[in-house]
């Protein structure tokens, strides 16, 4: 029999431990009072949320509930009345008064427990701070509310607007008409441009191949002069002689340099990715064997790889690269740069150089055939480079343009679709 008395009090045990845990751990408040106003039992959770130190302290100091606590002392009277006449648990939204004076609304649910006479033991209940979400549930409605005020709004404008997007939609399609007429109208020019274009070239070509005879038998015949009248013409008659042969041999270059370029335009592309660092090295290498005594600062940015013709871009980067070595000749800190940046959101390669430079006011200049911004004397070249560069760039889809400053350098970009 002691034994079952014994396992009797060890179960009222371990129940009483289990339901002091969830009293201590609870995430809510809890409490247990008498209904004339004073705590028997408070949890921690209700003494932090009324900002006591602890429930002891809650518990000395709160001595009656309804005028310390409840912003509204008959709020708890009511509810008391309500547990008492129903048995079972009463729920309330509360306004509660902390110990620094601060308000917050709560969920109060209480009940009335009775002993073994039906007499009221005591009152025990749960406190759910719930400010934050009353201040949602506020903001929500009130952005609801805010909403709702914007769709009338906006469908009152809509409305108004309706009438008018009618009438924009017949100026729309009157006007879609005009554009289909324009379009044609600028297929057909676009036609008669090609013709002609193709024409000029044809005509350039022949020009530029015709010419050719005459000039080899200027500088023969003027050869032959010199070789066998030497004697006859004299010194005056000698340098004559000379000049014609020069003038000759420049005509010849230009000569070339027109079919070079008419080839540019008449040459199929054919795209492959191609490796613009290791062709922008190997040109410099080229052009410092070419000039050994020369010491300038090469800065080639690795990796640069673009959609192009091979052959094409190497004569860019070739006419890029070699005006850079040029125009920097006269420059003891030469320096020369290969890279890439952004431009409207587009990559675009740029070779850089801070040699002689040139006044942006002539840059319009700098792309036209046989155009030079700088004297033979100062740089021997006759003005075709540039111009080859940007047809061949215009023939990838693309565009060149230039900056610089006079004395300081220049920058070419280019930028291939």
């Amino acid at each position: 029999m002691e034994d079952i008395f014994r396992q009797g009090e060890d179960h009222d045990r371990q129940e009483w431990e289990k339901f002091r845990d969830i009293f201590e751990s609870a995430p809510v408040g809890i409490f247990q009072s008498t209904i004339g106003g004073r705590f028997l039992r408070i949890n921690a959770t209700l003494a932090v949320m009324f900002r006591y130190d602890s429930p002891e302290e809650m518990a000395g100091a709160v001595t009656d509930i309804a005028s310390q606590l409840f912003v509204d002392p008959l709020q708890r009277t009511d509810l008391i009345r309500s547990v008492l006449e129903t048995d079972t648990f009463a729920r309330s939204e509360v306004l509660y008064r902390r110990k620094d004076g601060s308000v917050f609304i709560a969920t109060l649910s209480m009940r009335a427990v009775r002993d073994d006479n039906g007499d009221t033991a005591f009152l025990e209940g749960f406190v759910e701070d719930i400010t934050e979400r009353k201040h949602a549930e506020e903001e929500i409605l009130k952005l609801n509310t805010d909403l709702e005020q914007r769709v009338r709004n906006r469908t009152a404008e809509l409305e108004a607007a309706n009438s008018a997007l009618k009438k924009e939609i017949e100026h729309r399609k009157k006007a879609q008409g005009e554009i289909t007429r324009l379009n044609l109208d600028l297929l057909r020019q676009k036609a008669a441009l090609e013709t002609v274009n193709r024409e000029l070239e044809s005509f350039s070509y022949s020009v530029s191949h015709d010419l050719r005879a005459p000039l080899r038998h200027l500088d023969g015949f003027s050869r032959i002069l010199e070789e066998e009248c030497a004697s006859k013409l004299g010194e005056p008659g000698r340098d004559c002689l000379q000049r014609i042969r020069a003038a000759a041999e420049k005509m010849d270059t230009l000569v070339n340099a027109l079919l070079q370029l008419s080839r540019m335009i008449r040459t199929e592309i054919d795209l492959h990715p191609v490796d613009v660092s290791a062709m922008a090295r190997e040109i410099v290498e080229e052009l410092a064997k070419s000039d050994p005594d020369r010491n300038v600062t090469v800065d080639i940015e690795g990796g640069v790889v673009v959609m192009a013709d091979p052959h094409l871009l190497r004569i860019v980067m070739d006419n890029l690269l070699g005006n850079a070595w040029k125009y920097t000749s006269k420059n003891n800190d030469a320096c020369i740069e290969f890279g890439t940046t952004e431009v409207t959101g587009k990559r675009a390669c740029f070779v850089r150089d801070n040699g002689a430079g040139f006044d942006m006011a002539y840059a319009g200049k700098l792309f036209g055939a046989f155009q030079r911004l700088h004297s033979e004397a100062e740089f021997e070249g006759i003005g075709i480079g540039l111009a080859t560069v940007q047809r061949i760039i215009h023939r990838h889809g693309g565009k060149v343009w230039a900056e610089g400053q006079v004395g300081k350098g220049a920058t070419f970009y280019f930028m291939l679709e």
